[in-house]
């Protein structure tokens, strides 16, 4: 499984290549459409980014939630941990 702290990590690395965001602006807190302007299309892309490097399949109701970093991270750490669990 994931830490936290690696999740976050990948997903601003994603932020950074695809959405041309700097590392800087990103925290736990950030919001992807109030703080980095990226609307929900912008988030599903994000969330197949997430799903490539992640080998994940998220679900149309997890990517919804995924509106903010700190919710972007609970979802991922929720599926990796579980994937790691059934091993």
């Amino acid at each position: 499984a994931l830490s936290n702290e690696q999740i976050f990590a990948h997903v601003v690395g994603i932020l950074e290549r695809e959405f041309d965001v700097t590392a800087a602006e990103v925290t736990m807190k950030t919001d992807l459409e109030a703080d980095l302007d990226l609307d929900s299309l912008d988030a599903v892309a994000l969330a197949g980014f997430v799903e490539e490097e992640l080998g994940l399949a998220l679900t149309d109701d997890e990517i919804e939630r995924m509106r903010s970093m700190d919710q972007i991270v609970a979802v991922i750490s929720a599926r990796t941990g579980a994937a790691g669990k059934a091993d």
